[in-house]
């Protein structure tokens, strides 16, 4: 059995009490902004990278790991592979200014759109949205951060 890594970075951006997240308008669920890592990138870049393709907005300053999400499963694309992702969460701080956003097609067919949104909120939708049979793969991980981050003084 062969395992398949993925190493992903994760924007965790809080102004006001709300955080910039990403809402998929076609499943209603809530994500934080980033995602893989590319060959021979850093975290650091992939991150920069990642926000400003998902939410148009450029980070200014990342100012810590805050945690460390590992997900192992089996592999949708073939059952005799596990497939391991590492998501690691940053604390970030982004420019006043926003881009347009630079979706791949499959966060175009989704409705990925930035969106500022209190913890509460977050998490009600996304629980809501778990119940819906085509949900998002990254949902549980998404409500177990959400849930982190109330524990967190952030």
């Amino acid at each position: 059995m062969n395992v398949i890594r993925r190493n992903a970075v994760r924007a965790i951006i809080k102004r006001d009490n709300h955080y910039l997240m990403v809402l998929s308008k076609k499943n209603g669920d809530y994500k934080f902004p980033g995602g893989g890592i590319e060959e021979n990138e850093s975290n650091e870049n992939a991150l920069i990278r990642e926000v400003e393709e998902e939410t148009g907005y450029l980070i200014s300053q990342i100012s810590k790991e805050v945690m460390i999400v590992d997900e192992v499963q089996p592999d949708s694309k073939n059952n005799e592979n596990i497939f391991h992702m590492k998501s690691i969460y940053y604390l970030c701080t982004i420019e006043n200014e926003k881009k347009k956003q630079k979706l791949d097609e499959y966060e175009k067919a989704l409705g990925f759109e930035a969106k500022w949104i209190n913890i509460d909120e977050a998490l009600e939708s996304n629980k809501l949205a778990i119940k819906n049979e085509n949900s998002s793969k990254w949902i549980e991980r998404e409500i177990r951060v959400l849930e982190k981050l109330k524990e967190l003084v952030i």
